[in-house]
């Protein structure tokens, strides 16, 4: 009988190995909890490069005038192209009837128009930007890299320092460290 009950155990206990081994051999194969078996995720990138570009800052003129507010007016400048116009002064003082400084343009149509500023930079999309930091990859790595922020506006933010020519800018949301692969 003892001889029974050995076997038995001896098959038990060969049977719960094996169902552990099948166990971890599948979850070892399910991407959720390998990750070192996950392939390099896509992500989408731009090479960065210093070049000549234009920002647009959106400008509400009526009878070749606009009103800014302080934190908007070192956006303008005299000679900056309105349309078919330009700037022709802007205000150092404040206007005391609107709170706000006062732009005068010259030959621009009444309505909404946007000023154009002209810089040399690296334009990166607004939306690879966080707290003045870009992911750049390197090595096949994304890493958080600090820039300073020069200007924007509603759609490029301009970079004065802190990028290189030639540097690959993650345009994806990804943890800095993941090791990724670029769409280049």
């Amino acid at each position: 009988m003892k001889k029974y009950i050995y076997i038995l155990l001896s098959i038990i206990i060969a049977a719960w190995v094996g169902y552990r081994v099948y166990a971890i051999y599948s979850e070892s194969q399910r991407e959720v909890f390998n990750a070192a078996r996950v392939s390099e995720k896509t992500v989408e990138t731009m090479v960065a490069h210093e070049e000549m570009g234009v920002l647009k800052e959106p400008l509400f003129i009526k009878d070749n005038r606009a009103f800014v507010s302080h934190s908007r007016i070192r956006k303008f400048g005299v000679g900056q192209r309105i349309g078919a116009g330009h700037i022709i002064s802007v205000s150092s003082k404040l206007d005391l009837d609107t709170g706000m400084y006062l732009i005068k343009t010259a030959n621009v149509e009444d309505g909404e128009q946007f000023a154009e500023a002209k810089y040399t930079g690296f334009f990166i999309p607004i939306y690879a930007v966080t707290d003045s930091t870009v992911m750049v990859l390197e090595n096949g790595i994304v890493a958080l890299r600090e820039v300073k922020i020069m200007n924007q506006d509603a759609e490029w933010i301009l970079v004065s320092h802190g990028l290189n020519d030639g540097d690959i800018v993650v345009l994806s949301k990804v943890e800095a460290g993941t090791r990724v692969q670029s769409n280049d």
